[in-house]
């Protein structure tokens, strides 16, 4: 990669980002719900970008949520699926027989369309199989809830829970994950990230104007956090030191439209001939995905150093 094309790749990306999430928030999708099978923005964003100028939409990108306790409520777990339905993404929620029924009505009421499957290794035991599977398919993941045993065996690397399991999975993959952040939600993620911030990181509860990232009045921080708030603050670092993220209900899209960004503009620095210096730089920069405009030649020694790293080589069409 030339360095002109390293500065393009580089300019590029915020100002994709920025350009799509004003889209998203307007409310000038392409796509009219998740399961017309049109890419709507993303396809747009992701598009093949090729040397004749081309920009033919791409799938979809795949989401997957984990639902994997109860919680008081799931209105907010519910407007972010709203948030990433009007992005142009493909939905599947994978929950724990608790609250499928729960989230079915409220997306049904928000005119969300969705893939709701259920998690229960008791009472069906393939379906642990199919959500694991769900999960190695997926671009991107979002926890909506989490309970502390699962988050517990998750940052202990114990694969004992399904949910849990599913967690490292996507890690493994290199996939990146997300834990919602927001005072409706259970325990851990209402006192370790329900002051997350717009930019993922955790404060004291207080933004700018005294409210919280969604707009509430934030509560006073007490001088001594209890126990409680010490644990769910130690293990959330401990999460945090395998790869997952905290985020904001209304900043769900940005890691999307980061995504969507990074790869287009990788897509398009990548016209022409692919050869395995080129791959050794994208996965140097954390691109693992690589969409190729048409026409694009990959040399033998590229798609075995892209397969040797995990990067992977999507053709354009």
């Amino acid at each position: 990669m030339s360095d002109s094309q390293d500065k393009t790749l580089d300019a590029l990306v915020p100002v994709l980002v920025e350009t799509v999430l004003n889209r998203v928030f307007a409310g000038q999708t392409g796509a009219s719900s998740v399961s017309t099978g049109n890419a709507g923005l993303v396809g747009s964003a992701r598009g093949s970008g090729g040397p004749n100028g081309s920009d033919a939409p791409l799938e979809p990108t795949r989401v997957v949520w984990f639902l994997g306790t109860a919680a008081r409520r799931l209105d907010s777990v519910v407007r972010a699926m709203a948030l990433v339905a009007r992005f142009g993404a493909q939905q599947t929620i994978l929950s724990c027989p608790e609250v499928a029924g729960t989230v079915e009505g409220l997306l049904r009421g928000a005119n969300v369309e969705a893939s709701v499957q259920i998690v229960d290794p008791g009472s069906q035991p393939d379906s642990v199989q199919s959500a694991m599977e769900s999960v190695g398919h997926a671009d991107l993941l979002y926890v909506g809830t989490l309970g502390w045993e699962q988050a517990k065996k998750a940052a202990g690397a114990d694969d004992s829970d399904p949910f849990a399991a599913m967690l490292l999975e996507g890690l493994a993959a290199a996939r990146p994950v997300l834990v919602l952040g927001h005072e409706d939600l259970p325990g851990l993620q209402r006192i370790a990230l329900g002051s997350v911030g717009p930019d993922g990181r955790l404060g004291d509860g207080r933004t700018d104007g005294g409210r919280t990232a969604d707009g509430r009045p934030a509560r006073a921080k007490t001088v001594g956090a209890s126990g409680l708030e010490r644990r769910a603050q130690s293990l959330w670092r401990d999460l945090a030191l395998l790869g997952l993220e905290a985020v904001a209900v209304d900043d769900v899209v940005r890691p999307l439209a980061t995504l969507a960004a990074t790869t287009d503009s990788a897509s398009r620095a990548r016209g022409g001939l692919v050869t395995e210096k080129d791959i050794d730089e994208v996965f140097a920069a954390g691109v693992l995905r690589v969409t190729l405009a048409p026409q694009t030649v990959v040399t033998p020694l590229a798609r075995d150093r892209a397969r040797e790293l995990g990067v992977e080589l999507r053709p354009g069409r």
